[in-house]
């Protein structure tokens, strides 16, 4: 089996979320909401229904 770093992080996470309770476990998820990497924010902010600017103009009549 080939193990990616993934794999290692969601494993590590998963344990981290059955070994915490009460604020300690809410206290972890707040912090992964926060810090996390630079092309998840860009996803999420890519689809969250916003109106995409025009950034040449109006796009032309077919």
């Amino acid at each position: 089996m080939n193990v990616t770093p993934e794999i290692v992080r969601a494993e590590m996470d998963y344990r981290v979320e059955r070994a915490l309770t009460g604020a300690a476990l809410e206290h972890v998820r707040a912090v992964r909401r926060l810090h996390r990497p630079w092309y998840q924010r860009l996803f999420d902010h890519e689809h969250t229904g916003e109106a995409s600017t025009e950034v040449n103009g109006p796009p032309l009549a077919a």
